[in-house]
């Protein structure tokens, strides 16, 4: 799956519809209501690239996947977080 760096946004039909941002172009928070991310967390499962840069975007629940770069250049899962810590014992039944 392509990275949607330029488009921003990608959005992949589907039983469960997924969407894909990336906020890595964006200069400010202001931005954000014109990508529509919002009312994709009610209707799809959303992932986001770079979503450090404006973390209150996110919703209150939410799955953090950290990816690690080796000196190799190879990527590697670096952490998984549900957030809040709540869902861990959702997860884990």
């Amino acid at each position: 799956m392509a990275s949607p760096s330029f488009a921003l946004v990608n959005e992949h039909p589907g039983r469960t519809p997924f969407v894909h941002v990336d906020f890595y172009r964006l200069r400010t928070r202001a931005e954000l209501p014109e990508l529509g991310i919002e009312e994709a967390y009610d209707r799809a499962a959303t992932a986001i690239e770079w979503a450090d840069r404006f973390p209150d975007a996110l919703p209150a629940d939410h799955l953090e996947i950290t990816l690690a770069v080796e000196e190799t250049g190879r990527r590697r899962l670096g952490k998984m977080a549900l957030r809040p810590a709540r869902w861990s014992a959702r997860a884990s039944r």
